[in-house]
């Protein structure tokens, strides 16, 4: 029986991870006539963790072990990654791993973040927050959403998200136009 790497894990050469979504959530308030609409935004980009690496699978190994396929000493390509994503949105970048099956990756994850750090001002640092949802949720003195909660609200804080409230006189002139981009 052949093994076949699963080729969407990772990051490739071109700094692009795997799995790469970005999700924005827009909220607004549905008001009468007249009155002020409120509008928030808040952007979430996920993917593979940043490194090299891979798992075989089998039709008998649904669940196949990590192999960290390459080792960069220098994090190069995971350094260029996390600058693409400053590019994109902006500073702070917050990271995130929480899937217990991918703990493997953690220390190699910890060691890239580190590294990276050493080269960037306390304002441009990367921000790496580790979360074991799975572990959590197994114990029933661990508030799940209260923690959930602590991890959005340090995220948004660092990050920020978009307000804006729209004037009836903005909202008359057809779609809604933010005075904040003006």
């Amino acid at each position: 029986m052949a093994l076949k790497a699963h080729l969407k894990r990772g990051v490739n050469k071109k700094e692009r991870v795997a799995n790469d979504v970005e999700t924005e959530k827009i909220i607004f308030e549905d008001v009468p006539e007249g009155f002020p609409m409120q509008i928030s935004s808040v952007v979430q980009n996920r993917g593979s963790i940043p490194l090299f690496w891979l798992q075989k699978t089998s039709r008998l190994n649904l669940k196949p072990g990590i192999i960290l396929s390459k080792r960069d000493q220098h994090y190069g390509v995971t350094r260029l990654h996390f600058e693409n994503l400053v590019e994109r949105y902006g500073k702070p970048v917050v990271t995130n791993e929480n899937k217990p099956r991918e703990s493997i990756l953690l220390t190699e994850f910890a060691n890239a973040i580190e590294l990276i750090n050493k080269d960037l001002s306390e304002k441009n640092c990367l921000k790496f927050l580790h979360l074991d949802l799975h572990r959590h949720s197994q114990s029933k003195a661990t508030n799940v959403l209260l923690l959930l909660g602590k991890a959005a609200t340090f995220a948004l804080t660092l990050i920020g998200f978009f307000y804006c409230q729209v004037t009836p006189d903005l909202q008359s002139e057809g779609f809604p136009k933010c005075p904040c981009f003006e």
